[in-house]
């Protein structure tokens, strides 16, 4: 999974760009093999608010681009939940894509069965 960062108002600091890292990495590692590139934009929003706007673009192998755009005051925020939201975004495609493809109807996780447990 290649990761790309686009900062075109330098507003990310070492330390943001590495949360950023951090924070899709580990919303996104789990689709790895599925994924091929991650691109988030980092911009000045476009109001008089002072909003950051974070758009991250999620290329999948032969699904359709996974895009998710918000706006927040702060930078982290922006980040951690735009970061969030393309993790389940990315798995509602690949469940959808699994299903209609006729593959395993059982879901991804499996619900807990209280009567197992010892």
């Amino acid at each position: 999974m290649r990761i790309s960062l686009r900062d075109p108002h330098n507003l990310l600091t070492e330390g943001f760009i590495e949360l950023a890292e951090r924070r899709l990495l580990f919303a996104l590692s789990r689709f790895d093999s599925k994924i091929r590139r991650v691109t988030l934009v980092v911009s000045a929003g476009h109001g008089s608010g002072g909003e950051v706007t974070s758009e991250l673009t999620v290329t999948l192998g032969r699904l359709p681009a996974v895009r998710v755009v918000m706006s927040h005051a702060e930078i982290d925020e922006g980040i951690s939940h735009v970061a969030g939201r393309a993790g389940r975004a990315v798995a509602r495609a690949i469940e959808r894509d699994r299903m209609s493809a006729g593959g395993d109807r059982r879901p991804v996780t499996k619900p807990l069965n209280l009567k197992e447990m010892p």
